[in-house]
Formats: C-alpha cells, sequence, structure tokens
C-alpha cells in the first residue's frame, strides 16, 4: 500500500503550497479490471471517462514520493487508471473527469500524475465546472501551474518528447472563488490539438498525428490550499519623504505582494513623532482598500496645506496599522514625512556690524602645520601660533595686518609639545603637554622673541591656559586624558601658578594644582545631579577632563568647563579652592520647549524640527565672562563632545540606531523603529 502521509509530503514539493488538507485522492491502491468510474481512495469523489476514451486493464502507477511524481513508472503494478487514448474527432471532447464537492473548502488545488505513451497525445486542457454542466477552459500558467517533462503551451500543458514518462502537473484553482465551498465542482483533463496545428499529435514525434497510443492517471487529488494573505508595507526606499509646503497632493506607497481574490481594506494611524496638525498643516482619510488581485502599488493620498505661518519643518509620520486580508509589515510599515515651510524669510541685515576680509597667513604646508590657537600681544605687534602639529611656536610680525609676516618659528621639542599659548606685555605662556601624554606637562615662559625664560610643572596633559584679569596668576586647565587603550588615565586638574615673585623666579613651588578626589566617593551623588561620569574610569578624578578657563571680571572667581562631563567647576582665586561642581543640564526638544534641530546628518536636507523626545548636552568648549548692567554672565560656545578610546572599544557616542540602543524602554519610546531611522 501507498503510504498517504508520503502522498501528502510529495504534494507539498512540488506545489510549494504551504498548509493543505485533501478534499479526495485518487491513488488507484488495488484497482483491477478495467473500472469505468472509480471513486476516491480517501475522501469523497468521483470520477469517469470522457468521449472516445477507452478504459483499458489498470497499469502500474507512480510513487507519490520517488522522483516527485515524474519520470519512469516505480509505484505499485496494478496501480494507475488506463485508457486506450482515442482523442477523437473533435478537440477537446474526450479524457477524464473528476468531481469532488468542495464544501467548506477555498483554495482548491488539482493535481495529477499522467503517463502518454509515445503514440499518444501530446497536449491536455483543463476544464472546470461550477454547476456540474457547463465546462470552462482554465488558462494554466507558470504562476499558477507546477509541471514536469513538458512545458504550457496556449493555456494548456504539453508534454515534452519522452513518452512513457510519467508527469505530475499541479494547478492552483484559488483564483476561482467559484470553485470554493461548492458541491458541484469537478474537472476534466482532455485530449487537445498540438499547438496551432488544428490536429492531435503524437508525444514521441509532434508531426505525426496521434489516433490512439495509451495514456494513464495516478495520484490525483483535490486538495484544499491555507489562503495565502496578502503582505502589505511601505518599503522601506520610501519610509522618508520630504516635500514643499506648497506641493498639495502627495502619496504614500503601499506595496501589496500576493494579492488575493479578496479585497485589501487598511487602517492607518500617526506616530507620537507626528507633529504637523490635520486639516490646519494636511488632510487624508486614514482607510484605503485596495482591490482584489492588485499587487505592487497602490496610493495612500495625503494633501499637505499650504498654510502662511513661518514654521518650522513638521513631519507627518504615517503608520499602517491594521488590515482585513492582510499581513502587516512588522518593521517596513511607516512613512515619515517631512513638509518644509516656505514662509519663513530670512531677517533682513540691519548693518550695525559689517566685516570684510583684509588678509590670511598661512603658517606652513597642511598636514604638517596647524594654527589652533593664536594670541596677540599688542606690546610687540606679534601673534604668537601654537602649532601643535609642526611642533613648534610660530611668531608673525602684526605690526601691518594686510601684510603678516613670520619672523621665527621656536621649537618645542625640548619642552613636549605645544598645546595653547596666551601672551601679555611681552611674556609668552605656553602649556606643553608632555612627550609622554599621560604625565605631568609643564607651563613655559618665553620673551618676545621667543627666548626662554622659565619653566614649571603642571598637571597633565594642559590644555588651555590663561592669565586672570589683573595679569598675577596663570592658570591651566589639565585634561588628563587617558591614552586610546585605555590603560593609562591620568586625573584632570587645574594649575594656578602665582606669578608674584616675578617670571624668572618661578619654581614648581608657586604651583597649585586643584585636583578632584574629593569627588571619588560621590559618583552616585554626581550622577545624580546629572554630571555624567564614564563607567570606563577608574575614579572620578581620572574622569573629570577641564577644558576651559574663563575669569570673573572682579578676579575672584575662576569658571572651568569640563565639557565631557558636561559640568561647571567654580573656583575661589582668593584661596586657590574649589566652591562647587555644577551640572549644567540638559536642552530639551521636546514638544512645548519650542527648541529645534538639524536631528539628522544623513537625511540629505537641513530639516530644523521639533517635538522630538531628545536632550541636547551643552558639554561647552571655549567660555567668556561678561558684566552687563551690573550681573556677571557666563558665555558658552556648547561644542558636545564625545569621548572615543577606539583602541579600547570605548565609544561615547553612538546612533540611536546602533546596537547599544537595541533594548529602548517601550513606554519612554514607542514606535522605537521610527525613532531610530537615520533620517528622522
Amino acid at each position: 500500500m501507498k503510504n498517504l502521509f508520503a502522498i501528502i509530503s510529495l504534494f507539498l514539493i512540488a506545489t510549494n503550497a504551504w498548509s493543505q488538507s485533501t478534499i479526495a485522492l485518487w491513488n488507484y491502491d488495488g484497482i483491477t479490471g478495467t473500472p469505468a468510474t472509480p471513486t476516491a481512495n480517501v475522501g469523497s469523489g468521483t470520477s469517469l471517462k470522457i468521449g472516445s476514451f477507452v478504459v483499458a486493464a489498470a497499469a502500474t502507477g507512480m510513487d507519490p514520493l520517488l522522483n516527485n511524481g515524474c519520470g519512469s513508472q516505480n509505484g505499485v503494478n496494478p496501480g494507475a487508471w488506463a485508457f486506450t487514448a482515442t482523442p477523437g474527432a473533435t478537440n477537446e471532447s474526450s479524457g477524464v473527469q473528476y468531481n469532488a464537492s468542495t464544501v467548506g473548502h477555498s483554495n482548491i488545488v488539482f493535481t495529477w500524475d499522467q503517463r502518454s505513451s509515445n503514440t499518444a497525445v501530446n497536449t491536455v486542457r483543463l476544464q472546470y465546472t461550477l454547476d456540474g454542466t457547463t465546462w470552462t477552459n482554465f488558462t494554466m500558467t507558470v504562476n499558477n501551474t507546477t509541471f514536469c517533462l513538458g512545458e504550457l503551451n496556449d493555456g494548456r500543458f504539453q508534454n515534452s518528447t519522452a513518452g512513457d514518462s510519467y508527469r505530475r502537473i499541479s494547478v492552483n484553482l484559488s483564483s476561482i472563488s467559484g470553485a470554493n465551498n461548492n458541491a458541484n465542482f469537478g474537472v476534466r483533463i482532455l485530449a487537445a490539438h498540438y499547438q496551432t496545428s488544428g490536429a492531435f499529435r503524437t508525444t514521441a514525434v509532434p508531426t505525426n498525428v496521434a489516433t490512439g497510443g495509451t495514456m494513464r492517471f495516478d495520484n490525483v487529488s483535490f486538495k484544499t490550499q491555507a489562503a495565502v494573505i496578502p503582505s502589505v508595507s511601505i518599503a522601506a526606499a520610501s519610509n522618508v519623504a520630504k516635500y514643499a509646503e506648497n506641493t498639495g497632493l502627495v502619496n504614500v506607497p503601499i506595496t501589496v505582494a500576493n494579492a488575493n481574490s479578496t479585497a485589501i481594506n487598511l487602517t492607518f494611524g500617526l506616530s507620537v513623532y507626528s507633529d504637523a496638525t490635520q486639516n490646519a498643516d494636511y488632510s487624508w482619510t486614514n482607510t484605503l482598500t485596495i482591490p482584489a488581485n492588485t499587487n505592487g502599488i497602490s496610493n495612500l493620498p495625503i494633501t499637505i496645506i499650504d498654510d502662511l505661518l513661518a514654521e518650522k519643518a513638521e513631519r507627518i509620520v504615517v503608520k499602517l496599522l491594521s488590515g482585513t486580508n492582510a499581513t502587516i509589515s512588522a518593521t517596513s510599515n511607516y512613512q515619515i514625512i517631512f513638509i518644509k515651510d516656505n514662509d519663513y524669510v530670512a531677517p533682513t541685515s540691519s548693518n550695525e556690524l559689517n566685516l570684510s576680509l583684509l588678509t590670511s597667513f598661512s603658517n606652513g604646508a597642511t598636514g604638517t602645520n596647524s594654527a589652533e590657537i593664536v594670541s596677540f600681544d599688542p606690546t610687540v605687534d606679534r601673534l604668537y601660533i601654537a602649532n601643535s602639529i609642526g611642533r613648534k611656536l610660530d611668531i608673525i610680525n602684526f605690526s601691518n595686518p594686510s601684510s603678516p609676516q613670520l619672523i621665527s618659528s621656536i621649537s618645542m621639542v625640548p619642552y613636549g609639545n605645544i598645546n595653547s599659548v596666551t601672551t601679555n606685555n611681552g611674556i609668552v605662556a605656553l602649556a606643553i603637554e608632555n612627550i609622554d601624554p599621560q604625565a605631568n606637562g609643564s607651563v613655559v615662559f618665553l620673551n618676545s622673541n621667543g627666548e626662554f625664560i622659565k619653566q614649571v610643572a603642571v598637571g597633565a596633559m594642559p590644555d588651555m591656559i590663561t592669565f586672570n584679569k589683573t595679569f598675577t596668576k596663570i592658570l591651566t586647565a589639565n585634561e588628563g586624558e587617558p591614552n586610546m587603550a585605555n590603560t593609562v588615565d591620568p586625573e584632570g586638574s587645574v594649575s594656578i601658578i602665582d606669578l608674584s615673585p616675578g617670571i624668572a623666579n618661578l619654581t614648581d613651588a608657586n604651583v597649585t594644582n586643584i585636583g578632584f578626589t574629593a569627588y571619588n566617593s560621590q559618583r552616585a551623588s554626581l550622577v545624580s545631579q546629572g554630571i555624567r561620569v564614564f563607567s570606563s574610569s577608574l575614579t572620578v578624578a581620572q574622569d573629570l577632563e577641564p577644558e576651559y578657563i574663563t575669569i570673573s571680571d572682579d578676579n575672584t572667581k575662576a569658571f572651568v568647563g569640563i565639557q565631557e562631563a558636561n559640568a561647571l567647576l567654580t573656583i575661589d582665586l582668593t584661596n586657590n579652592s574649589i566652591i562647587s561642581l555644577t551640572a549644567l543640564g540638559y536642552s530639551s526638544y521636546g514638544s512645548g520647549s519650542n527648541n529645534a534641530m538639524d536631528a539628522s546628518d544623513l537625511s540629505g536636507e537641513i530639516l530644523i524640527t521639533g517635538n522630538l523626545p531628545i536632550k541636547g548636552a551643552y558639554m561647552p568648549d571655549a567660555l567668556a565672562f561678561g558684566t552687563i548692567a551690573g550681573q556677571g554672565y557666563i558665555f558658552s560656545a556648547n561644542e558636545g563632545d564625545s569621548r572615543e578610546l577606539t583602541t579600547a572599544a570605548i565609544i561615547d557616542a553612538n546612533r540611536i540606531s546602533s546596537t547599544t540602543f537595541a533594548n529602548l524602554d517601550a513606554t519612554a519610546f514607542p514606535d522605537a523603529a521610527i525613532l531610530k531611522n537615520s533620517s528622522l
């Protein structure tokens, strides 16, 4: 006996269907003699011969699993319904018929194994009936039919020239809605004329007329295939669109694959990150019906309203929420639409300040020289340039600003390397980094000609240097950055040099180093206040890296920016002690903040938008102090910065789309996939 499970498994392979159940199966196990109307071996179904076909003695069939029903006979003997295949006088008038009730079933698939002798007809037509009386041609295509050892021609199956071999043919009838739930459903397999010849032709030699030969049928089945639910998505390539405010009608492209004979009804909604106002900025209908059997792109229309308000770029973030007869993509299910305002008018220039280029000066070839810090001493009309790449101090004659001239370049190699420079009244003070950058640095004093006067030690990696307002003290911001492998991490500090003994008389005893070891036990408290402390640093003192210093106008306080920590250190200059370490906080870009930014460097355009669930860390680089109407103010250049120790794989700045943010809190950050879009 043939194994039914094997038959079903083979059918799955042959048709590439998903899940199927058998309605009726003729496997012809135990067939004998010349039965005229064999009934189904599994399920309920009938069969009969049509026209001039003559039932012959049952013959060898085809194993349901071996060779997938294709090739030489390999089944039991007897195990197939056999015929003398007289095609008759009329095209498509003779063959076999199978009937099975499909009540309770849909998406019907009909499959059969067919063997034709060399002299039998080489072409067959499939017909179907919905009422048991009227027969309709079914057009076989590569989209609805699988087969072997043959080809499709004009909607029919045509054998290859190899006779006496079985072919397995499987036809998906799901496009025929009337085939579903039908008590009178049936199909016919009929001998047909060869191509356009107008005659029956043999399998082995298509130029010969076919008048007989033999045909056999085995493993004939009606099965129901699980309905293929259409997949619906908004392609990732269409996740972001940008339109001018006066564009008018725009379309969100909805992609459908595997459409079936039922219409698709979709419902759309808006993400929480949508900030455009319906009926003020745009109008739409949040439902869309896509007709049956419609694959490809269908459009959801949205009309952008061209108002007269000058405003930031706004977002319509459309989401596919649900649908009937549709499987919604779990990821490609949204589009971010930016509306670019066309009403903003740039302010009219007041011309209160006019600048024009006088000249420029280069201190050497790019790549081997730099000019990051420049200090001007008006007492000698000279510029002093910290050329850290060139490891030298460049001295420039600036007596004629229209034509700066290089006077000399002083090598920094004897001292280390230069990070910064400040000048006053013929004295040049240099912030010098040690040859070993993680070791303590120094301040080197030169005269206006670059001649050495004195050198005193300060903290590790002095990055910025400044005088106080009365030029009685020098202060350095000692960053104390770790090496790239993060194996050596010196403590950050601020050094204060008392200049009262005179520059030539300075010693290391005149230097006060203010460190941060007192904060080592306060890590949790500092973090709770909003001060950023990196877990990669062993101690708080190692983590805090002073960046820049500004002095109050009354000369009593120094304000030190600690950039990466997003904090401000206040030092009492009357006794060289710390007053406070203060978190600078964050600037909100959320709803109601009225702040806006171009949040993406990958959108391809400048899109100033707000109402985003993010905050910006100030992280200032340069600072300046000023007094206005008796009130002191600190002005900060909020650069923002990140710590990146590539050798140690410590990267502070990450895109929100990176794995660093793989587990965003769903309550705080709904629609995370949308938020992670690099163009938002």
